[in-house]
């Protein structure tokens, strides 16, 4: 940004009495206090340039906890023993946290034993919502008052338990010639963060604050005003556009059309600014079934069913539960190998769904629809915030390498079929 630019969103006199704050904070009450003068001290346009200095400051054991060990300790020779150990128990932590949905699974066969009793028949519903890996760091965290010494496997899988919503229903049921027998029905349904913090009994502050630490470890799927996607696409009218170039015809639509920008995502944020994973994925429904469903409806859906991320866009989960919601067939591609799994599926009619890091789609995060590939070999894509990138032939080797490949649910690329 330039000097110019930057006194415009706030000036050096508000700059320099937040900085002062933050380190105020650090100084006085750790990690926890330099989170809330940085609240506190910048509007939440500057919420970024925060952490920044935050980071800077006081951030490094955060960061450790967040599995980034390697990038910022993985020098030949680390003389202090002190940061020598913090890696070595990253490490471990990290590869904790990897194995979230192991230990989901372990949870919830706890939850069954404990619940059976003398049933005959144990019936499970799990709504089997996957667990984001980065909003369990940051919670976790932030309740250890980012001690990395305080994390370990135990506290995890507590946590998760914590995460989980267990309704325990038994009656007897008639059993033929055999009389009755105990019929144990066993229901879990999975927590939004937002309620995960409640339950755990976060006040506001620590609220922010994981939610500062989580969108430090993950791409926002979020455009600013100033991004050269939302000043090309907005207010722009994409009725009745599609793409005819692919094995099969598309049906496009742009979170930034003037049908619904301005349209509220959930209850804080728009579908301009921050849809591109309900409207990735209204593309695909409205192409592969019988209906039109436009991207307010998936976002309404989505922000009911906890698929919501204000300030970063949408889970990953949203993209092979809404698939199933709307009675598609999701397979869940993960990271693709070489890409031939992608290039058979587009060939044979199928639709393909993937979040991009940043790079030629993306200056952050961003969900695009990839719809056919040419006889050369080019992938064709469905860009929710560019007609102009949809428009181009791109290799696939750039789709595979700027696909983010730490995605949860069974991402970064995810094949849809009727």
């Amino acid at each position: 940004m330039s000097k110019s630019g930057f006194q415009r969103a706030v000036n050096t006199a508000q700059i320099a009495k937040g900085i002062k704050n933050i380190i105020a904070g650090a100084l006085s009450g750790g990690l926890h206090g330099a989170a809330v003068a940085a609240a506190k001290s910048f509007a939440p346009q500057l919420i970024k340039l925060a952490l920044i200095i935050a980071v800077v400051l006081i951030m490094i054991p955060i960061i450790v906890i967040s599995a980034l060990p390697s990038v910022l300790f993985g020098w030949a020779t680390v003389p202090a023993q002190d940061l020598k150990d913090r890696k070595e128990y990253a490490t471990v932590m990290e590869t904790c946290y990897n194995q979230v949905s192991t230990y989901r699974q372990e949870v919830v066969d706890e939850i069954v034993e404990e619940n059976k009793g003398d049933a005959d028949e144990v019936i499970i519903n799990d709504d089997n919502t996957p667990m984001d890996i980065y909003w369990i760091i940051s919670i976790d965290g932030v309740g250890k008052k980012q001690d990395v010494y305080n994390l370990n496997e135990r506290e995890i899988k507590k946590l998760i338990k914590n995460s989980l919503i267990v309704e325990v229903e038994r009656e007897e049921v008639s059993d033929g010639d055999e009389g009755t027998k105990i019929v144990v029905t066993i229901t879990i349904t999975t927590k939004s963060p937002e309620q995960i913090m409640e339950d755990e009994g976060y006040d506001e502050d620590h609220k922010n604050w994981a939610r500062l630490l989580y969108n430090t470890t993950t791409n926002p799927q979020a455009l600013s005003e100033a991004d050269s996607d939302y000043i090309g696409s907005y207010g722009s009218d994409y009725a009745g556009v599609t793409f005819t170039d692919g094995a099969t015809t598309v049906v496009y639509f742009n979170q930034l059309d003037k049908a619904w920008a301005d349209t509220l995502y959930g209850r804080a944020g728009t579908i301009g600014k921050e849809g591109c994973g309900p409207t990735a994925l209204a593309i695909v429904v409205s192409t592969l079934t019988s209906r039109t469903v436009n991207p307010v409806e998936v976002s309404n859906w989505s922000a009911a069913n906890g698929h919501r991320c204000v300030g970063s866009g949408s889970y990953h989960s949203l993209i092979p539960k809404g698939g199933e919601h709307y009675g598609l067939t999701v397979e869940n591609a993960g990271r693709a190998g070489n890409g031939q799994v992608l290039v058979d599926a587009l060939s044979s009619g199928k639709l393909v769904i993937a979040i991009m890091n940043p790079g030629h789609f993306t200056k952050s995060g961003h969900f695009i629809v990839l719809r056919g590939v040419t006889a050369s070999g080019k992938i064709l894509v469905a860009d929710p915030a560019s007609y102009t990138r949809s428009g181009q032939e791109w290799d696939l080797s750039t789709i595979l390498r700027e696909a983010r490949p730490d995605a949860g649910a069974g991402g970064p690329f995810w094949i849809f079929s009727k």
